[in-house]
């Protein structure tokens, strides 16, 4: 059973069809019989997910030249959600109501904590333990229905796992939460083809202490809301 971790105003939302990326950050979509560019902060390829004529999902933004983000794609039967923010903050909706089995209880200390050269997701505070924790958004599919990160080579996916692997060792908890933002995943594989490096790196930070985790999620558009299907998604690495 999915349990709605945050939800979001219907009346906000706007249907829309991919065209295709343009950069980094803005994506072209038809929307109301017009075509239009939206904002995506998701920096991955999203191959598979972010595919001409797909069906996407758009909020208003208050911030920046352009009006909407893209934050939803279907995908898997259902909707991914590609929205990097949404998906940080319903980990951590579900952490702090300790809906997730293996971090609880804990109160936040800060969000975007600085540790050496990285800035992380969240510093938490756990029976007296500090803990750090960084999240990875994990939304490309593999035929056996297991959630693959990277989708491209992440020298900055690699520069969080040494962190991780340096704080772990100076006394902090680490733990690294691979996303995986689709409807029914069956687990979380590091991405070898892609980036072997930075697989070998999470076997080696994994033999060192760091606590490395999955979280299924997606965007449920009958309730509008995002929704965690399984906070201890398996890992295999």
């Amino acid at each position: 059973m999915s349990l709605r971790l945050i939800g979001l105003n219907a009346s906000d939302i706007i249907e829309c069809r991919v065209v295709g990326r343009i950069n980094r950050f803005t994506v072209s979509v038809e929307a109301g019989g017009s075509r239009i560019n939206v904002h995506i902060n998701n920096t991955g390829k999203l191959p598979g997910v972010l595919v001409y004529g797909n069906k996407g999902l758009c909020l208003p933004t208050s911030s920046g030249r352009l009006g909407y983000r893209l934050f939803a794609i279907e995908c898997c039967g259902g909707f991914a959600l590609i929205d990097t923010r949404l998906q940080e903050r319903s980990v951590l909706h579900a952490i702090m109501n300790n809906l997730v089995p293996w971090l609880k209880p804990c109160r936040p200390i800060a969000q975007m904590p600085r540790y050496k050269d990285c800035i992380l997701d969240f510093l938490l505070e756990c029976t007296g333990e500090n803990v750090l924790v960084e999240t990875k958004s994990a939304v490309l599919r593999d035929p056996q229905g297991y959630a693959l990160y990277p989708d491209t080579p992440s020298r900055r996916g690699r520069r969080h796992v040494e962190c991780l692997r340096h704080a772990t060792k100076n006394g902090y908890r680490s733990v690294l939460v691979f996303v995986a933002a689709f409807p029914n995943a069956r687990g979380f594989k590091p991405n070898m083809v892609v980036d072997g490096r930075f697989g070998e790196l999470l076997r080696t930070a994994m033999r060192e202490g760091v606590d490395v985790r999955g979280i299924g999620l997606h965007y449920n558009p009958d309730s509008t809301s995002v929704e965690m299907y399984d906070p201890d998604l398996k890992v295999v690495v």
